[in-house]
């Protein structure tokens, strides 16, 4: 008698694991596009991590993709180049980023980006993370004021599980063409 009880508990707490996590995973794919709203338009700002200006842009949603671009000026010079793709894909919502420098020659292969999943999203911060070659990254927008953003962006080794070296990039942006009256 006692092991059909372990047996049934055994069985409960599994059945409960798996709702869960089938719970998670329908969360995961309800996010929606527009929740990102607060992203965009034409941003400037600085970069804290190289001393230089940035600009990004992001379009409205449409079509389940959001488009993005972002170049970054060093002194009179510009030094990279971006191109974003935020998408709805069947199982949620993925960041996609090709690098280019000054000459558009990109940084990736040309049959790679570099993806990020959306693994949180409030009304005013969402935070997306991946693995590309060997790293992780996690990129966090988080609106700060009306018209103020800023970027967090951590990229670290994959394997290392105490992320004792830690790449930090941080960006603070405001709109460009708006009142910055706060």
């Amino acid at each position: 008698m006692k092991i059909q009880w372990k047996a049934l508990i055994v069985a409960n707490l599994l059945l409960a694991a798996s709702a869960i996590g089938t719970l998670s995973t329908f969360a995961d794919t309800n996010y929606s596009l527009a929740a990102l709203s607060f992203m965009c338009g034409t941003w400037r700002g600085a970069s804290e991590s190289h001393s230089s200006i940035v600009e990004e842009y992001w379009s409205e949603a449409d079509g389940n993709t959001m488009i993005g671009c972002y170049r970054s000026i060093k002194g009179s010079d510009t030094t990279f180049y971006e191109l974003l793709v935020i998408q709805k894909v069947p199982d949620g919502i993925e960041l996609k980023m090709k690098h280019f420098d000054r000459e558009l020659v990109g940084w990736e292969s040309k049959e790679k980006a570099q993806v990020c999943r959306l693994t949180s999203l409030s009304a005013d911060e969402a935070t997306f993370e991946g693995v590309n070659e060997g790293e992780s990254t996690k990129i966090v927008y988080r609106k700060t004021a009306p018209h103020s953003m800023t970027v967090a962006v951590d990229i670290f080794n994959a394997q290392d599980k105490n992320k004792d070296d830690i790449k930090k990039l941080r960006f603070q942006f405001n709109r460009l063409g708006a009142k910055l009256t706060q």
